[in-house]
Order: structure tokens, then C-alpha cells, then sequence
């Protein structure tokens, strides 16, 4: 199973927090792969990530995931 698939289930939580908060744009720290940015960002999320791993960065990058 894809890590994405493995993540849906947590999309469940955002609906508790208050829709003016979630059109703010989210800030994912210690995005690793960025399996998380793509899976908010699919669901119309401005999403954005930041990790110290460059090999990661560059990854992400790769993947057009900011």
C-alpha cells in the first residue's frame, strides 16, 4: 500500500479545525518525501514543506511538491 493511502485517514482530522484556519497556507516541518504535501495538496490545500535533509528537499523538489 502507498504511504498516500496509508495517510488518507488522517484527512478525517482537518475537520475539526475551523475552516477559516484551514484556507491559511500549512507548513508541513519535517517533510521527508513529502507523501503528506501531495495528499493536501491533492485535496485543494496550500501546503508547503521544509526538512533538513537535502536529499529530501531535492526529492520533493523532483516531485513538484513545494
Amino acid at each position: 500500500m502507498p504511504k498516500s493511502q496509508k495517510l488518507t485517514p488522517y484527512l478525517s482530522h482537518l475537520v475539526t479545525v475551523a475552516p477559516e484556519v484551514l484556507a491559511l497556507p500549512m507548513l508541513d516541518l519535517g517533510c521527508g518525501r513529502g507523501e503528506w504535501l501531495e495528499l493536501l495538496c491533492a485535496q485543494g490545500f496550500d501546503a508547503m514543506g521544509l526538512d533538513l535533509n537535502p536529499a529530501m528537499v531535492q526529492h520533493c523538489q523532483s516531485r513538484g511538491v513545494r
